[in-house]
């Protein structure tokens, strides 16, 4: 009913506005002393049937052109216009210009709400574009749905976690030349004919339920990986882990064999813990670690395909603070599970006890 009363209108302001041409025409013939008074409406009925293609014109050649021309052009750009109001379904897949986002799980939500029929193979594809160099930086990312019901929602849920969206958010915060296009695509069950807008996502369209705007530092939060997290593995030798407020202390016993090792390690197997989306800024890892003897362990960083990066540590009886810059990583560490405090045997190596403090992610 929407899009009748949409062709209906066009169609009453394409006559008016005809009509008022040929009506101006007309005055302005009168105003010349060509027609009188009364021939005013006649002629201006005579130009308007002129104008659709009907009836002809005793006047010169020029006035003919010009009404011929008129005509031509206004009823293409209304037939065109109608075409796609009847057959093409623009208006029924709207991309709602909001992006929500939950802060406390870094996560954003996009909506699509269909509000005409049924529609099918649809698809957003998500690229981050650079208009000072004119190209795109990041993406696309692309996510589908096969079926989407009428006035059924497609919600899209993202993490920042993911590389892809921290640096686009961030980017679209920090840097005006830098932009995210959604490009949205479906296929009309009806007629079989593909449709395709193109959405900016704006930085002002990112508000959670409180109506907060999106900043970034709400991105860019320093990650704390606590003690208390930390698992244990004895492999022979006796452990004992406890831990207090930001820090545990590992306790244990003499190694017995070269090939005895103890580890205390971090676990992100569930939810693997993402460094590489830093990989170009400053941000670095830090912890404090001390032992009541001089010992030297190794710090890995073990990814899901076994990819590991190890950093040797010295620990002193004093307490030292570690600091690791993510860049200086040389590995893209997309998918980190997990983080290990390696002791192997190395000579004599009596009771000892080490302390190590929560990890700090600051982000830069």
């Amino acid at each position: 009913m929407g899009k009748l009363k949409k062709i209906f209108k066009t169609v009453i302001i394409f006559i008016l506005i005809m009509l008022g041409i040929c009506f101006t025409c007309s005055v302005f013939k009168f105003l010349q002393g060509e027609i009188v008074l009364h021939e005013i409406l006649p002629k201006t009925g005579l130009y308007f049937l002129y104008t659709i293609g009907y009836g002809a014109l005793e006047e010169d050649a020029f006035l003919q052109n010009f009404f011929a021309m008129i005509g031509i052009i206004s009823i293409a750009l209304m037939s065109t216009f109608l075409t796609l109001n009847l057959f093409w379904r623009f208006d029924d897949v709207l991309l709602q210009k909001k992006v929500d986002f939950d802060f406390s799980n870094q996560r954003f939500f996009f909506h699509f709400t269909n509000k005409g029929k049924t529609i099918c193979n649809m698809k957003a594809s998500f690229l981050l574009y650079d208009t000072l160099t004119n190209e795109g930086i990041e993406g696309p990312r692309e996510y589908f749905m096969p079926l989407l019901l009428e006035n059924a929602s497609w919600n899209i849920s993202l993490s920042l976690e993911e590389t892809f969206w921290y640096d686009a958010f961030l980017s679209i915060l920090r840097n005006d030349a830098k932009h995210l296009y959604c490009t949205f695509s479906f296929v009309d069950t009806k007629s079989g004919q593909e449709s395709i807008r193109v959405e900016e996502i704006l930085p002002s369209y990112c508000q959670n339920e409180r109506k907060e705007a999106l900043t970034v530092n709400m991105i860019q939060q320093p990650i704390f990986i606590r003690t208390a997290n930390l698992k244990m593995i004895e492999n022979g030798t006796k452990l004992q882990l406890s831990h207090s407020k930001k820090m545990s202390t590992l306790a244990y016993q003499q190694l017995n064999q070269v090939k005895d090792f103890m580890m205390v390690y971090y676990s992100f197997r569930q939810h693997p813990l993402n460094l590489e989306k830093y990989k170009s800024s400053d941000t670095y890892l830090t912890f404090g670690i001390q032992s009541s003897k001089k010992l030297q362990l190794d710090l890995e960083i073990k990814t899901l395909d076994q990819a590991q990066f190890t950093y040797p540590i010295q620990v002193q009886p004093e307490k030292t603070e570690i600091k690791i810059f993510v860049k200086e990583i040389p590995l893209y560490l997309e998918q980190v599970h997990e983080i290990c405090f390696i002791i192997r045997k190395k000579g004599n190596l009596n009771a000892n006890e080490m302390t190590l403090t929560d990890i700090q992610i600051h982000v830069c």
